[in-house]
C-alpha cells in the first residue's frame, strides 16, 4: 500500500539499506517488469511479492539512483511512500518495524498497484481515508471521477479508481490475446460487473490497446474463466522434486522427498 515504514534497531549488528527516492519509483517499476516478465505477465505488482532483488550495477547502468546507508544499533530508519527498498543485516540482531500514515499518504493510497494473484497480500480499503480527510472529493472518487496525478508522477492526470475491496474476487483468466499473438495483460481483464478495465492497456509486448479491442479476447466456447492463484509453496515444492530425479541416485530422491 506503499506506506510510510519506520525500522528500529534494538541490538546486534548492523543493518544496510539500499533504498531508490520515491521520484524514481516508476522508472524502477518499468525497469523490473522488463527484466522479470515472466513475474509481470504473471501479476502486474509482482514487485509486492517481495521476492525481487536486483544488483545495485544494475541501477547505475540504467541511470537510476539509489542511496546506501548502514543503521547502527539504537538507530532508526524510516521510508517514504512509493520508496522501493531492500537491505541485509551484516550478522544476527533484533529489530522492530512498522507501516504508518498521514494525510499525505492518501495520494499514494488511492493509485497505488495491487497485487491480485495473492490472498495473503495487504489490501486496504481507502474508503475510510478519502472520507474523514477528503470530505470534498468523496463523492467524486466514488464515481471514478476523482481526477488528480500520482504524487510522484506530476505529468500524468488521471482518475484514482474507487475502492472495489468487497467486490473483488481474483483475476479470471482467459486465453491468448488476437491483438498481440501472445498472453498478456488483456487476458487478465474482468469482463463483468466488476471489472476495473483502464482506458488502455500495456500488454507484454508493451503495445497499447485502446479499451474497444479488449472483446478480441480469443476464448474457447467451452472452457469458463476461472480464479486461479499462485501457490508459491507447492512451485517450490514441484521444483525440488524435479531436481531430485536428476540426480544419479534415485535412492537419495525417495529419501529426502
Amino acid at each position: 500500500m506503499d506506506f510510510y515504514s519506520i525500522n528500529y534497531l534494538y541490538f546486534g549488528e548492523p543493518k544496510t539499506w539500499y533504498a531508490i527516492p520515491p521520484a524514481h519509483g516508476r522508472r524502477l517499476e518499468k525497469l523490473v517488469d522488463r527484466i522479470f516478465r515472466e513475474s509481470y505477465h504473471n501479476c502486474g505488482a509482482h514487485l509486492r511479492h517481495k521476492m525481487t532483488l536486483l544488483s545495485p550495477q544494475v541501477l547505475k547502468q540504467t541511470k537510476i539512483p539509489f542511496n546506501r546507508i548502514t543503521q547502527e544499533c539504537n538507530e532508526i530508519m524510516i521510508t517514504f511512500p512509493y520508496g522501493c527498498h531492500a537491505g541485509f543485516n551484516h550478522a544476527f540482531n533484533g529489530a522492530e518495524s512498522t507501516n504508518f500514515a498521514s494525510k499525505r499518504w492518501i495520494e499514494y493510497g488511492k493509485r497505488v498497484s495491487i497485487c491480485r494473484c495473492r490472498k495473503d497480500m495487504v489490501k486496504i480499503s481507502m474508503e475510510t481515508f478519502v472520507k474523514r480527510s477528503q470530505p470534498e472529493r468523496y463523492e467524486n472518487w466514488l464515481r471514478g471521477v476523482d481526477c488528480g496525478s500520482h504524487p510522484e508522477e506530476s505529468k500524468g492526470i488521471c482518475p484514482a479508481p474507487p475502492s472495489t475491496l468487497k467486490k473483488y474476487t481474483g483475476p479470471k483468466r482467459y486465453n491468448t490475446c488476437i491483438d498481440c499473438q501472445n498472453d498478456c495483460s488483456v487476458a487478465m481483464a474482468v469482463r463483468d460487473e466488476q471489472s476495473e478495465v483502464p482506458p488502455s492497456i500495456i500488454c507484454i509486448a508493451f503495445k497499447k490497446i485502446p479499451k474497444d479491442v479488449l472483446h478480441k479476447i480469443d476464448r474457447p466456447n467451452v472452457v469458463a474463466a476461472v480464479v486461479t492463484y499462485l501457490d508459491f509453496n507447492s512451485t517450490a515444492v514441484v521444483k525440488l522434486k524435479r531436481v531430485c530425479q536428476d540426480l544419479p541416485s534415485p535412492t537419495f530422491s525417495r529419501t529426502v522427498l
